[in-house]
């Protein structure tokens, strides 16, 4: 089975991985380790369910705001 590439030749799961371990996820990657939606993530922000924040004009996720709304969840907090 091969890898899908990029266009800069790199594999995706080593990019996200890179991403992760920096610690800051984009909303769409957010999205996707969750396993929801970008509306619905977006949602979790507009509900202060998921902390997140700006760069610029980019909106991020820090691992620990990931982390914080599973425990949340898992408590039935939310």
């Amino acid at each position: 089975m091969t890898k899908e590439k990029t266009e800069k030749g790199t594999d995706k799961t080593d990019k996200l991985r890179h991403t992760i371990n920096e610690g800051v996820l984009s909303v769409k990657e957010a999205a996707g380790v969750l396993g929801i939606s970008i509306p619905t993530i977006y949602r979790l922000f507009d509900t202060q369910s998921l902390k997140n924040f700006h760069i610029g004009r980019r909106r991020l996720v820090s691992l620990p705001a990931i982390n914080e709304f599973i425990n949340n969840k898992e408590k039935g907090e939310i």
